[in-house]
């Protein structure tokens, strides 16, 4: 079951994909009688159009409220697009007027440990900034996947997970297989160095 490492308030909003964890993470809220909206952001990508159309029905499936924006402007040249996605989605979640959940488990904690290793310096995501916590860190995404078969839950496909040319798929593609050959307990390593974080989260 989920691993939870801080707590969730009653009237909760959560960032809304559609995938497998934000899927599962709306589900498990709804079991536990939590009131939530859930924030989708359309990158405005070939794909949105469709993305968007089905957080939708799956908001009205769920019975929870939805709300939605969009990305609006120019790729700077020489800019990462993920970047400046993450940022203008992070801005969007920011602006609400409650706490929002993002869906960040530990298989994205490790991978941005060992990202973060390569330029220097290994950083965890943290558990909490400003309005948006981070509740699930310390699950892993298999958990996530076990959830949603488990409930008959039919989870969004963004087709953008598969494009290799985004460096973070491409490390997810190409890398973190042999880390974890190499080190089988690096997921054990991360959600130990959130521990403390916990106890002081208490």
């Amino acid at each position: 079951m989920f691993k939870i490492l801080t707590k969730i308030p009653n009237d909760i909003g959560l960032a809304f994909s559609g995938g497998v964890d934000s899927l599962a993470i709306a589900h498990f809220l709804k079991m536990g009688k939590k009131n939530v909206t859930l924030y989708h952001f359309n990158h405005m990508d070939e794909y949105s159009p469709e993305i968007e159309y089905k957080c939708c029905h799956l908001a009205d499936l769920l019975h929870m409220k939805i709300v939605v924006d969009s990305f609006s402007g120019d790729i700077p040249k020489g800019r990462s697009i993920e970047d400046v996605w993450r940022r203008a989605r992070y801005r969007f979640l920011r602006s609400c007027d409650q706490k929002i959940i993002t869906g960040h488990h530990l298989d994205d904690a490790v991978e941005t440990w060992v990202w973060s290793s390569l330029h220097g310096e290994g950083k965890l995501i943290p558990v909490e900034s400003a309005n948006i916590i981070r509740p699930f860190l310390t699950t892993e995404k298999q958990t996530f996947i076990n959830y949603c078969k488990n409930n008959n839950l039919d989870p969004v496909e963004d087709e953008c997970n598969k494009d290799l040319s985004l460096m973070r798929n491409y490390m997810r593609a190409n890398m973190m297989e042999h880390l974890y050959k190499i080190n089988p307990g690096l997921k054990t390593v991360i959600r130990k160095k959130y521990q403390p974080l916990k106890e002081s989260l208490k």
